[in-house]
């Protein structure tokens, strides 16, 4: 394998997500969730996001499933019922942010060249 090869194996626009994701599992305990649901809620999708924005950077078609984790943190608060404000307005807010960075196209540098991968 060789230093470009290396280079290119992921896309640097999958950061951000990688980043949400370790959030979501991390939020319940930084901001106190009392409830059971939002917790695991937050931890299993934080755990989803992690892992297809890795697999993202190596097959970009698969972003579109953090577009509907995305989706489903913002509507979460009201399907699932949570009853503590910091933990619905985080849902929403990060819900928000995965949609917008899983629509993004993956940029790829190859030899010095930067191209976008849809």
């Amino acid at each position: 394998m060789t230093r470009d090869d290396i280079e290119t194996s992921a896309s640097p626009i999958r950061w951000p997500s990688i980043l949400l994701g370790a959030w979501l599992i991390l939020a319940p305990f930084i901001l106190g969730y009392p409830g059971v649901a939002a917790t695991w809620n937050d931890v299993l999708v934080g755990i989803a996001v992690i892992a297809i924005a890795f697999a993202a950077s190596y097959a970009p078609e698969v972003r579109w499933l953090n577009t509907a984790l995305g989706a489903w943190l913002i509507i979460a608060p009201w399907v699932i019922g949570y009853a503590f404000a910091r933990a619905t307005w985080n849902d929403v807010i990060v819900g928000i942010l995965v949609v917008v960075f899983s629509l993004a196209p993956g940029v790829e540098r190859t030899g010095g060249r930067r191209e976008v991968r849809v």
